[in-house]
């Protein structure tokens, strides 16, 4: 005669249970975070690239406007609305320096 025994649930199913979950979440979460890493690498060169870009255009611009500047005569430029002032007065602060007034804001 044979009888059947209803297998026992012990501990060490749940133990190895619980350590093949942890282990798969744990790959689940290492390979989402390799990709974000790859993404992450991915957006920083093409914003490298458009950083790039956008310095050439700029520069390109300046020699532009460089060129044109210095081509052109300033007082052709002006349409003689513009005076050019022979002795120039500059603004004097009580004859001390610079150096001092930025001395005395500290003291």
């Amino acid at each position: 005669m044979t009888f059947f025994q209803p297998e026992q649930r012990s501990l060490i199913n749940y133990v190895i249970g619980a350590l093949i979950m942890a282990s798969l979440a744990a790959s689940v979460m290492v390979i989402w975070a390799y990709n974000r890493s790859v993404n992450l690498g991915y957006e920083i060169s093409s914003a490298e690239l458009s950083i790039r870009k956008i310095q050439t255009e700029k520069s390109q611009l300046q020699d532009k406007i460089f060129t044109l500047l210095n081509s052109a005569d300033v007082k052709n430029i002006s349409n003689g609305s513009l005076v050019e002032e022979k002795n120039p007065q500059y603004l004097k602060v009580d004859g001390r320096s610079s150096g001092d007034l930025a001395v005395s804001v500290f003291r």
